[in-house]
């Protein structure tokens, strides 16, 4: 393969800053350009990613095609397990990348020379034809065991038990984790194989640590993100490497977390709020609804982040006022992305239409409990009665074609609120 690989220098300025004979390889997210058998790896924000092609076309009239673009070599069959999105008569490796930058769970990306097959980490992915309509939803299917962790129980308050539930199953799961401390009101998420809860609080007050489990060896480490203590934040996956942190109690500020331990300021929301929903809803956009603002009390807001512009956009508001909500995505009868937001009494945000309805009512009254979505149905979990303070043990679903609750035959084994909740890989439990 011919690289011009002096333009390409001059482009990026590199000249000066590195020999020649060691510029090989430049790979910025998510893109590599091959030079010749040698390495040199260099990090660029996917910004730059976006406008670098152009860059070098306009000042250098070095066709982008000609610059020995290629993706790094994935299997087929890891994209066919993940049901990728095709974007047909993509040009060239180059749009594959450019495509990939502007999405905002796009991991990674291959080019058969005819399709763009992008890795995304989104629970639903979206078809569209050649003119951008949307053809079809797909729910990608995820792990079925999910990690219960901490929480408040009456008797105790903040607690580091965990529990393992595998839904698939419906049964408890032996496992020989427990949190280092008790704590309650934290964000859990999964990055680059280690399982986080960050921040929270326990019996003391607010906490500014995050504990991350290691899975291969079932240790934990304590490390801290830098950031003032914060409880009730709400986590949700940007991509692989990055998560988004946003609000929690007196709070207004978004925080992105990388994998390597790095903590940048997101967009802020309009205004403080915590017990709110979070949710990546597709490719592109991150919604939140409901919750408390201090000293105003419950909300009917919603928003949504256009991850591209970087922007909080005002939707149309919740019909009722929600001071505590859970919510998760389903796909309703007409194969609509949908959102259930609520606890004990729910609402339905229809994601094409952008509009809300009126949903159903659980079986009995809780709240300060959790969501989480499998094989399509939604699993309700925990919380308290909303005029007592005794803990919930029960499990109830939510049926996305009847749009009816039902009571699960599985219990926790310890009632608990404001506990984190994550799906976990298969074989970090044998169960």
């Amino acid at each position: 393969m011919t690289c011009n690989i002096e333009k390409v220098m001059q482009a990026l300025t590199f000249k000066r800053q590195m020999a020649l004979k060691t510029f090989t390889t430049l790979q910025f997210f998510p893109v590599q350009l091959v030079c010749s058998s040698r390495l040199v790896r260099i990090n660029m924000r996917h910004f730059l990613a976006m406008c670098f092609f152009r860059v070098i076309q306009a000042q250098f009239g070095v066709p982008t095609d000609q610059l020995c673009f290629h993706s790094t070599p994935i299997s087929p069959a890891i994209f066919e397990k993940d049901k990728i999105d095709e974007f047909p008569n993509s040009g060239s490796v180059t749009q594959c990348a450019i495509q990939c930058t502007r999405l905002r769970n796009c991991s990674r990306f291959m080019d058969d020379g005819n399709k763009c097959h992008l890795l995304q980490k989104a629970p639903f992915l979206h078809e569209v034809d050649r003119n951008g309509s949307l053809v079809h939803v797909h729910e990608i299917q995820e792990w079925s065991h999910i990690m219960i962790l901490g929480g408040y129980v009456t008797d105790g308050g903040a607690i580091n038990d965990i529990e393992v539930l595998n839904l698939k199953t419906m049964k408890h799961c032996s496992n020989p984790f427990q949190l280092p401390e008790g704590r309650y009101g934290g964000a859990t998420f999964i990055l680059d194989g280690h399982l986080n809860y960050a921040l929270g609080a326990d019996n003391d007050g607010e906490r500014t640590d995050t504990f991350q489990l290691d899975f291969r060896y079932g240790t934990w480490k304590t490390t801290n993100l830098l950031t003032p203590p914060v409880v009730y934040s709400i986590s949700t996956q940007i991509d692989p490497s990055r998560v988004l942190l946003v609000g929690g109690q007196n709070v207004s500020r978004t925080t992105i977390v990388h994998s390597n331990g790095s903590v940048f300021s997101g967009p802020p929301l309009p205004h403080d709020v915590f017990r709110h929903c979070v949710l990546g809803v597709d490719e592109q956009h991150i919604f939140v609804a409901g919750g408390v603002k201090t000293g105003i009390g419950r909300t009917k807001d919603t928003l949504v982040l256009n991850w591209s512009e970087q922007v909080w956009v005002a939707q149309d508001p919740m019909v009722h006022f929600h001071g505590s909500v859970a919510c998760d995505t389903f796909l309703d009868v007409s194969n609509r992305l949908s959102i259930l937001v609520g606890q004990s009494s729910f609402e339905i945000f229809t994601w094409s239409t952008r509009k809300w309805r009126e949903g159903p009512e659980m079986l009995e009254d809780y709240i300060w409990g959790s969501m989480i979505r499998f094989d399509g149905i939604l699993h309700f979990m925990g919380g308290k009665e909303s005029s007592g303070s005794a803990r919930s043990r029960k499990i109830f679903s939510f049926d996305p074609k009847h749009e009816t609750w039902s009571r699960v035959p599985l219990d926790l084994q310890t009632g608990r609120t404001s506990f984190g909740i994550a799906k976990i890989p298969p074989g970090v439990v044998n169960c």
